[in-house]
């Protein structure tokens, strides 16, 4: 997936997600090639939904690839991807 990084430069990556369970899931999300460790908190239910805010660094303009992967116990229900424009 191709993220928008405006002129480029330190934003927050929001990720909505929902976690049924009753453990965080633990994954990493990787932009560019560099990766970011992510942990999303039990939501309370598969279709209650929270936002995790992850700092990274994003090169201007759209070609910003964006990954998601597991460490290990699967990752949450990630429902959307944004990048709040300053």
């Amino acid at each position: 997936s191709h993220l928008d990084g405006g002129s480029g430069g330190g934003r927050l990556v929001k990720l909505r997600y929902a976690n049924g369970g009753v453990l965080p899931k633990a994954g990493v999300l990787e932009v560019n090639g560099k990766s970011w460790p992510i942990v999303s908190p039990p939501t309370g239910g598969w279709n209650r939904w929270s936002t995790l805010p992850v700092p990274v660094a994003l090169a201007a303009g759209r070609n910003n690839t964006l990954k998601l992967r597991s460490t290990g116990m699967g990752l949450a229900h990630i429902d959307e991807v944004g990048v709040p424009q300053p």
